[in-house]
């Protein structure tokens, strides 16, 4: 399948590793542990890389935890993933029920007051009562790797995914994360949240216990349409339409915080779509034919 290991990098591990980044940084949905899925891959694949390097004295799993510890824990996190429960070499995991994703919000705030700024990782709890980011494990594992193959003389490349984020986020950056929530009707789900507010004196994130704080979240069916009143002032007449929305414009039209840009994108649907002018015309229309009769 891979005939060399720039093969196997460039086809197999980079593109597994950048799709669990992407999913994790874009926007990805949370709820049937779709990052979780991501992760399993891309850790597969970078942990059984030294499979594929020859050499005379073939690459021990003991030699690159020498060099980076994070190796161990993710040949714990390969293991766990396929047989679920295990116990031999001493492992930080032993059940797969110690793998799953959470959504981290943390607090920041600016001259307009607080904002929040979310995204999603998966969490390895470990044996000692630990818990370590999936992200970091493969980030650091990765630059291990690559180092390793420039020292073997095997390729030199950089690694493609840059971790963790600078902080403080900005609002307008936090603005474009938002973390949409998928589920299957009937079947049953524990969500994971983490609360963080950000140190501006130490630049740190600070868990928050959230005691004195009341979180409420509402399950909502997104919008099929756009309700709008035609006026027509001259003839005293108000006509109620709905401007349709597809898939795409339902979750767009969900996410934007003010009423004057939801009006402007409500313009802006209408203007370019020549579908809802003719239903707008012919909704007129049979208001006028009722009228007349």
């Amino acid at each position: 399948m891979f005939n060399s290991v720039r093969k196997y990098v460039f086809e197999n591990l980079f593109p597994s590793y950048n799709d669990y980044f992407n999913y994790r940084n874009n926007n990805g949905a949370y709820g049937q542990h779709q990052l979780l899925r991501k992760g399993i891959v891309c850790a597969t694949s970078l942990y059984h890389l030294r499979e594929h390097i020859t050499l005379p004295n073939p690459i021990t799993r003991s030699a690159w935890e020498h060099l980076c510890a994070d190796y161990a824990l993710l040949g714990d996190v390969v293991n766990v993933s396929k047989h679920k429960h295990i116990t031999n070499h001493t492992p930080q995991i032993s059940d797969s029920k110690q793998l799953d994703e959470c959504i981290y919000s943390v607090i920041f705030e600016d001259e307009k007051g607080e904002y929040y700024f979310n995204w999603m990782e998966v969490l390895v709890s470990l044996n000692n009562g630990q818990t370590k980011e999936l992200s970091g494990v493969l980030y650091n594992v990765m630059n291990m790797v690559l180092d390793e193959l420039k020292n073997l003389g095997i390729m030199e490349t950089n690694n493609p995914q840059n971790w963790p984020w600078d902080m403080p986020i900005s609002r307008g950056f936090a603005k474009t994360k938002s973390i949409p929530i998928e589920i299957i009707r009937g079947e049953d789900y524990q969500f994971m949240f983490k609360v963080f507010k950000y140190n501006y004196q130490s630049c740190e994130l600070e868990l928050d216990d959230c005691l004195d704080s009341k979180l409420i979240f509402t399950v909502r069916e997104l919008p099929k349409s756009i309700p709008i009143d035609i006026n027509m002032p001259a003839k005293n007449i108000c006509i109620p339409f709905d401007v349709p929305l597809t898939e795409e414009q339902r979750v767009i039209y969900f996410e934007m915080e003010h009423d004057e840009e939801r009006q402007d994108y409500c313009n802006k649907l209408i203007a370019d779509s020549p579908e809802i002018q003719n239903s707008i015309n012919t909704c007129i229309r049979e208001f006028r034919n009722k009228e007349e009769k």
